[in-house]
């Protein structure tokens, strides 16, 4: 398991984001780090124009990645 903190997540590759928000088991299982915050689902606002083209994968995925007791995770909400 991977664990960098307090680096600017604009330098990261999307390799770099798997590698912090995967962990391997004893037992060979690959598990990804979520984290929900909490927030309503219902308060939630389209905040890019994906059609635009402007945005990648690699953006989104820095968006949402979120520090979580000194480990890093993905933020994520049920909608």
């Amino acid at each position: 398991m991977s664990l960098v903190t307090h680096c600017d997540s604009g330098d990261l590759s999307l390799d770099d984001i798997f590698r912090l928000i995967t962990a391997i088991s004893a037992t060979g299982d690959v598990y990804i780090r979520l984290y929900d915050d909490g927030t309503d689902p219902d308060t939630l606002n389209d905040l890019i124009d994906c059609e635009s083209g402007d945005v990648s994968m690699l953006d989104i995925l820095r968006g949402a990645l979120v520090i979580v007791d000194d480990e890093y995770a993905l933020n994520v909400v049920s909608i």
